[in-house]
């Protein structure tokens, strides 16, 4: 665990996402979560170790299996947008270990178990501002990797955390985004309204404005590819050709090449599909 501001935990350790942790004096604030059994156990114990009250809230910043199986065993309020509670409502009641190749980190692990899923407590539609002891935080709507992807802002500490609207030496996940909104989004992070802030990935940790030119381009560029295959009303499949131009664009440890590789490919034809073939979409990833 690592204290990137006064009283901001950040663990980067865990497979799966970027996880937070906000004390104050009646409990915790937490940012997603993990979703192995091990790490939630690691997590929790580290949570006591803050040394906070036991009151617990948890904010989803988005409905992503990565950062949502672990919910339940948070034992929190759960907070999301109502795009995420939407998305829960639409899912089996009980979580089936299925690989489908989306290329997502619950994929590459085994014996998950039967996890059940925790309807949100409170849900917002644009904001929804918390006020733990005189510190502001706010989680604010910013669509673009799906649609109840959010934000946490923190002003006094200067942190913002970002979710998969900036992941670090990976290639984001496509098959629920909405490629003109991200980048509007992203646009709106470059644009110095958080000048002077600590970003953090939900993939990969703290990371820098610097990296956002980059990610704009290369989704600038996968949306005029897509409707350049739409305008032609070529099949989803032959989304996978797109792959090998695109990935190559980010620095990746070998050992995560395949998978990366996965979930470019799953991205990219459930994206096409949602925009041109919309009865071979699937729902979720």
């Amino acid at each position: 665990m690592e204290e990137i501001a006064h009283n901001v935990f950040i663990e980067t350790g865990f497979i799966g996402v970027t996880v937070a942790a906000i004390p104050f004096s009646q409990g915790q604030i937490l940012i997603d979560s993990p979703f192995r059994n091990d790490d939630i156990r690691s997590w929790r114990a580290s949570l006591v170790n803050l040394a906070a009250g036991g009151e617990r809230v948890l904010i989803n910043l988005d409905a992503h299996y990565d950062r949502t199986l672990g919910s339940r065993a948070m034992e929190a309020t759960l907070i999301t947008h109502e795009a995420t509670a939407t998305a829960f409502r639409s899912r089996p009641l009980t979580f089936k270990n299925q690989h489908l190749g989306t290329g997502a980190a619950w994929e590459q692990s085994n014996n998950l178990g039967t996890i059940r899923w925790i309807p949100p407590d409170i849900t917002f539609d644009h904001s929804i501002s918390l006020y733990p002891d005189s510190v502001t935080l706010t989680v604010e709507h910013h669509a673009g990797p799906m649609a109840g992807s959010c934000w946490v802002e923190i002003p006094e500490a200067k942190v913002l955390f970002v979710g998969d609207a900036l992941p670090v030496d990976q290639p984001p996940f496509l098959a629920n985004a909405d490629i003109p909104a991200w980048i509007n989004s992203l646009e709106i992070l470059a644009s110095g309204r958080f000048s002077g802030y600590k970003l953090v990935s939900g993939r990969g940790g703290v990371t820098s404005f610097e990296k956002i030119p980059a990610l704009v381009k290369w989704l600038k560029g996968v949306e005029e590819k897509i409707i350049s295959l739409g305008e032609k009303s070529v099949p989803p499949e032959e989304t996978a050709g797109l792959v090998s131009g695109l990935i190559g664009e980010f620095s990746m440890p070998t050992e995560l090449k395949s998978q990366y590789t996965d979930r470019l490919k799953w991205g990219l034809f459930q994206y096409y599909a949602h925009c041109y073939f919309p009865t071979r979409a699937e729902t979720e990833e």
